[in-house]
C-alpha cells in the first residue's frame, strides 16, 4: 500500500510507473560531523564507491590522464570500495601510469573511511545512475567539493553548480573541465560550507530517522488499535 522512497528523482520514477498507492519521500540521511576546515590548494580526490560498470569509475581515470599530460596536473586519487569492476580498473591504472597517484585502496568503514574524507578535498561521482547517493552526502558532509554526473540524485543534491560541479556528459573532456573548473574556483570555501549546511539541515540521519519512526508508529496504532 505504501511505498518510501528517497529522492524526489525516484518519486517521479515510481508515479511514472503507474503505482497508485501512498507515496512517501523520505530523504537519505548521514551523521553529521564536526565542522572542518579545509584547504583547497591540495589537489586530493577520493571516490567511495562500489566497483561496478555504472559507476563509470574508468572514464574518471582517463581523464586524469588526460589532465595529467595535457595540464601536467599534479593529483592523488583514493578509490575505496570493491566489486567486479576491480580487475579492470586496476589495469587501466597501470596501463596509464598513474600508480604513483592513483590507489585502489579496498573497503573502508567507520573511523578510517572518515580519515578519507577528512583528508580529501574533491569528490568524484560519475554514475549514470543513482537514486540518493549516500557517499555524496557523506562528502559534502565533510565539506568536500563535489564533481558529479548529471543524474538521478546526483542532480537533485547539487542543482546548477549550486552545491558542486555538475558534469553534463559522460565524455572525458567534460569531465575534465568540471575537474579544471573545480580546482580553479576561488570560492570552493563558500561552495563547501553550503553543501555541509543542506546535508545538516535536510540529509542528516536523525531526521531520517524521526520520519521513519513517525510512520512505523502510525501504522501499529492503525492496526493494532493502540
Amino acid at each position: 500500500n505504501t511505498i518510501i522512497v528517497p529522492s524526489n528523482h525516484l518519486s517521479n520514477f515510481i508515479k511514472n510507473i503507474g503505482f497508485s498507492g501512498n507515496l512517501i519521500q523520505i530523504n537519505n540521511g548521514t551523521k553529521k560531523s564536526t565542522d572542518i576546515e579545509k584547504i583547497y590548494d591540495e589537489n586530493n580526490f577520493l571516490i567511495v564507491s562500489r566497483l561496478v560498470r555504472h559507476k563509470n569509475i574508468d572514464l574518471i581515470i582517463r581523464s586524469f590522464n588526460d589532465l595529467k599530460k595535457q595540464d601536467s596536473l599534479d593529483f592523488k586519487l583514493n578509490i575505496i570500495g570493491e566489486g567486479p569492476e576491480y580487475k579492470k580498473i586496476k589495469n587501466l591504472i597501470e596501463q596509464f601510469n598513474l600508480s604513483d597517484s592513483i590507489s585502489l585502496v579496498g573497503s573502508k568503514f567507520g573511523n578510517e573511511l572518515e580519515e578519507y574524507y577528512k583528508n580529501s578535498n574533491y569528490f568524484l561521482q560519475m554514475s549514470s545512475y543513482e537514486g540518493m547517493p549516500h557517499s555524496i552526502l557523506e562528502a559534502m558532509n565533510h565539506k568536500l567539493i563535489v564533481i558529479a554526473s548529471k543524474h538521478g540524485g546526483n542532480y537533485e543534491l547539487i542543482g546548477n553548480n549550486d552545491f558542486g560541479y555538475i558534469v553534463e556528459s559522460l565524455e572525458t573532456g567534460h569531465i575534465t573541465d568540471s575537474i579544471k573548473n573545480a580546482i580553479n574556483d576561488n570560492q570552493n570555501q563558500t561552495l563547501a560550507s553550503k553543501g555541509k549546511y543542506l546535508v545538516n539541515q535536510e540529509y542528516n540521519i536523525e531526521l531520517t530517522t524521526q520520519k521513519y519512526t513517525e510512520i512505523i508508529l502510525k501504522w501499529i496504532r492503525k492496526n493494532y488499535y493502540i
